[in-house]
């Protein structure tokens, strides 16, 4: 009982302030940053559902979107690995992208198309 004298038990709806102008509830100010559970599940549905969507393109197709979307490597560097032109690596990444949007459509018919992933 003692010890517990010693330290006053406060509620976290309280408000702290560390100067007049900052004024909030304890909670507000030790709550962390990371994301919520349910906001990553949503996350990591997409990512599944996505990755889905890529593999049903060819090999080829799957290799230039793993290349310049998931290692973010510039087309010149593409061009490169893949002995292309870099002009053949840009219409090719396009047309990737709109195969990837139509797989998308079909397997999310209720989607709406401004919601569909830009890139894996």
């Amino acid at each position: 009982m003692r010890r517990n004298k010693r330290h006053n038990a406060i509620s976290l709806n309280a408000s702290f302030s560390r100067n007049d102008s900052d004024e909030a509830p304890i909670m507000d100010q030790v709550a962390g940053d990371e994301t919520s559970p349910i906001e990553n599940a949503m996350q990591n549905e997409m990512q599944l559902k996505v990755q889905a969507a890529v593999c049903e393109l060819n090999e080829a197709t799957q290799q230039l979107i793993q290349l310049a979307f998931y290692q973010q490597l510039k087309y010149s560097d593409i061009s490169e690995i893949l002995q292309i032109p870099i002009g053949t690596v840009k219409s090719r990444v396009f047309t990737a992208m709109r195969k990837l949007n139509l797989i998308w459509m079909r397997m999310n018919p209720s989607a709406d198309p401004l919601d569909t992933p830009q890139a894996p």
